[in-house]
């Protein structure tokens, strides 16, 4: 009869359950960045506390005030963003190049395509090889909703059918 207490119980507790979907969700994230080689950048301190927040919330990136939330000036907040922009550079610069080594990789396709936009993995690409002068562009917004998306399962991540993506990436590798 305890066993049973206990068990019911802990299916009760939805905090329980919260706090163990709240770490898997943060816990994916931190996998993201660490497969895009950004983990020991200096934006990714920044990355973290938006994404933990955007959890926390369940808010996407453009409903969060981050000065309110962190208590920080504009001043600050574009200091952050330019951080990470340089990280995610970094990432960017890291996924074209493995799409350019393993260019039939549909798990590197997903993270180009969800993460930051296939387009500009392939302007990324074509610089690397020397075709592009112009490189990858950066979106926080769309970086920071798309990991959250991916973290929470939330709807609205877009994928490409695999066939599509196949043919974009083997057009530069």
């Amino acid at each position: 009869m305890r066993v049973i207490s206990e068990l019911s119980g802990s299916l009760n507790n939805p905090y329980g359950r919260q706090q163990t979907t709240h770490h898997q969700q943060i816990d994916h994230v931190t996998d993201t960045l660490r497969f895009l080689g950004i983990a020991s950048e200096k934006g990714y301190d920044d990355i973290m506390k938006i994404i933990r927040l955007m959890v926390d919330k369940d808010m996407s990136f453009d409903q969060i005030d981050l000065e309110e939330s962190f208590g920080i000036s504009s001043r600050e907040k574009k200091v952050i963003y330019q951080r990470i922009r340089r990280t995610l550079h970094i990432g960017i610069v890291n996924l074209a190049t493995m799409c350019i080594d393993y260019p039939d990789n549909e798990m590197l396709l997903d993270y180009a395509n969800n993460l930051f936009e296939y387009q500009n993995i392939h302007v990324e690409m074509q610089h690397q090889n020397d075709k592009e002068l112009e490189r990858g562009q950066i979106s926080l917004q769309h970086f920071l909703t798309a990991s959250f998306r991916k973290a929470t399962g939330s709807s609205g991540t877009a994928t490409m059918s695999s066939g599509k993506e196949l043919s974009a990436c083997s057009t530069i590798g």
